[in-house]
């Protein structure tokens, strides 16, 4: 099944584990019913950026536990991102296996930027007083609109984002 990673602001960590390993049956295929005789699952994991996996063969034994690797995204830049993990493994019955893996970097946006359109401008401004002298200008998350809500918002508005 795919691999979402959901939505994430630029800047932020975001990483997943895969879990990877030899799925044989020990019991059906075994001679003891233990995994002797069953051969060890040898694999690569690949994809392309923004994505990022470990390089390198990997190794996991019949009957064995899952092996873990992570899958890192590069959250530097902002955008939609669809790509393919590939698995690529010495399985006789599934020697590639190619996953799909997808996420949503976004801007963290502007606190100050009131209206949301993308920029801090007077409407902002004028959006703001709005809002704040009804009572719904919580701009610290404090639960209530006071003067430091005002006060914040002002700083915010005149440095800029």
């Amino acid at each position: 099944s795919p691999i979402d990673l959901g939505t994430v602001e630029v800047g932020s960590a975001a990483s997943v584990n895969i879990e990877v390993g030899n799925g044989a049956n020990v019991a059906l295929w075994s001679r003891a019913g233990d995994g002797s005789g069953i051969g060890t699952l040898s694999y690569s994991l690949a994809t392309t950026a923004p994505f990022s996996v470990p390089g390198g063969t990997f190794t996991d034994a019949a009957g064995g536990v899952l092996n873990t690797h992570l899958l890192t995204l590069d959250t530097s830049t902002a955008g939609v991102y669809t790509r393919t993990l590939v698995v690529t493994s010495d399985d006789p019955d599934q020697p590639t296996r190619n996953i799909t893996v997808m996420a949503e970097v976004v801007d963290a946006g502007c606190d100050c930027d009131w209206n949301e359109s993308g920029e801090v401008d007077s409407s902002d401004f004028f959006a703001f007083l709005a809002d704040f002298f009804p009572g719904n200008a919580d701009y610290d998350g404090s639960g209530t609109t006071d003067s430091t809500d005002f006060f914040a918002f002002l700083d915010c508005f005149f440095e800029g984002c």
